[in-house]
Parts: C-alpha cells; sequence; structure tokens
C-alpha cells in the first residue's frame, strides 16, 4: 500500500454507466489510504436518481470514514459536433482539467464510470509503485475491439494494442493506455504540460488520417521525461459495454 504522501481518486462520471450501483459498492469496500481526497466530475448527463441517491449518499459515508470527496459539475459532450475528433477533443479538455486537479495529491487513482475492479484491486497495482514509474494499469478490453486489451506495448505503433489472450499474467511495459483502472503519479503528472488532442489531416481531405487522443498524449511525454509505464496482466478490469459483454458470451476460452 501507499504509505507515505498524499493519495486520490478521480472519476468522470458520464451519466450513462449501467454499474454505478456496482460501483458504490466497490468504493465503500476498498481499503483507501487515510484521508483519500476523492474528485468526481458529474456530467449534466447523468440522471438525478443516480447522483442524489447513489453518488451523494456514498459521497457522505466516504467522507464519514475521513475521507474528503469534491464534485463538479463537467460539460457534457452532447454540446460537441458529433464526430470522432470532436469528441477526442471534448474528452482531452476533461481529462486536462481533472488530471490539473488531482495531480495535486502524490498519488491518485482514476476509475472510468464503465470499469468494474475486482475487491482491493488497489492494493495489487500499489505494490509496483516506484519513482521512476508514472503510471500503472490493470487491463480490461476495448469496447468496439473486445479481443484486444486498451493499452499500447510501443510508441512506435501506439494503434496496434495486444490481443488478449498473448499478453503476460504479469508486469509487463505499456507506454500508452486508458484510465479505466489506472493509479498515477501525481508528481509525474505535474511536469506535463497540459493534455491535447492531436488531429492530422491529409491534404484535400475532409476526415482525418490520425488522431492521438489524451492517452497518447500523456504516455508520450511520460517517456519524453524517463518515466516507465506498466501493466499488471494479472489484473483483469470488467468493462461494461454491450460490445464486451457480447463477445464474452460467444468467447468463452478468452479469459
Amino acid at each position: 500500500m501507499i504509505y507515505a504522501g498524499t493519495f486520490g481518486q478521480l472519476t468522470l462520471w458520464g451519466g450513462k454507466s449501467p454499474i454505478v450501483h456496482q460501483l458504490m459498492h466497490y468504493f465503500l469496500e476498498e481499503k483507501w489510504p487515510d484521508k483519500t481526497h476523492f474528485r468526481w466530475a458529474v456530467s449534466d448527463l447523468m440522471p438525478d436518481d443516480e447522483l442524489y441517491l447513489l453518488l451523494v449518499p456514498t459521497a457522505q459515508l466516504l467522507m464519514k470514514q475521513g475521507h474528503t470527496v469534491e464534485m463538479w459539475r463537467a460539460e457534457a459532450s452532447g454540446t460537441y459536433e458529433n464526430t470522432e475528433p470532436d469528441k477526442h477533443r471534448h474528452v482531452a479538455k476533461l481529462y486536462r482539467d481533472a488530471f490539473r486537479r488531482a495531480s495535486a495529491d502524490d498519488y491518485f487513482l482514476s476509475i472510468e464510470d464503465d470499469n468494474l475492479p475486482p475487491p482491493y484491486a488497489l492494493a495489487q497495482l500499489a505494490q509496483h509503485v516506484r519513482p521512476d514509474i508514472a503510471q500503472i494499469g490493470g487491463v480490461y478490453r476495448i469496447r468496439g475491439s473486445p479481443e484486444y486489451i486498451n493499452v499500447s506495448t510501443s510508441l512506435a505503433d501506439p494503434w496496434t494494442p495486444p490481443l488478449a489472450t498473448d499478453i503476460p499474467c504479469g508486469v509487463f511495459s505499456t507506454p500508452m493506455m486508458g484510465a479505466g483502472y489506472t493509479l498515477y503519479s501525481g508528481a509525474a503528472m505535474r511536469r506535463i504540460p497540459p493534455i491535447e488532442c492531436r488531429v492530422t489531416f491529409r491534404h484535400g481531405q475532409a476526415y482525418p488520417a490520425h488522431v492521438a487522443g489524451w492517452d497518447d498524449w500523456v504516455g508520450r511525454h511520460f517517456a519524453g521525461l524517463g518515466y516507465r509505464s506498466i501493466s499488471d496482466g494479472s489484473l483483469w478490469i470488467g468493462h461494461a459495454t454491450p460490445e464486451v459483454e457480447a463477445y464474452l458470451k460467444t468467447n468463452k476460452l478468452d479469459r
């Protein structure tokens, strides 16, 4: 466990997660470091019953345990044009603000609202903490391509993720990863420039040839500063999406 310094937890609540109730149970069961600072960005799209009957009571219980909880309204993606580059730009903007807040702590854990970790998963990530490691993640399936894991093992080819059946059952290098269940070094995060999304167009074409999201930005800057990024292939995080659920129903031998 992380014994020294301050610790935070970050979630962006988008309002469309089917597992809010299960996540509240996880938050109350996990063994958080003393005085953890929870930071929750809540979209306008989140239904009032989930906000006031689940998030707020859970926040109150966490505060009774000696933690602090900060909640703020996040701009909904519906205010942007419904194109792939605009979605990436919007997400990058949300994470730019959220990571700026969260990096005030020495370490913080990001949990996306459709990712469900197993009980006490934090301790498994925390055992890998080192001064030269900027981000440590569990592994989970990609929404649109569930046979693959949401990491990259090479910055030279970041858009070719590994197959779930090919990853090691242990720690491996992943210079780019999502924020589904990821432990970040606040010191490393404070050193990189504000997060951006890079969109490249080919001459004469309206649709982008290349979109590099916030995770590519973070991974490249961590690597440029000499930090390592790793994932634990033995820590599987559930990804509650229709695509992943349908895939697992028909591919039972694929762990």
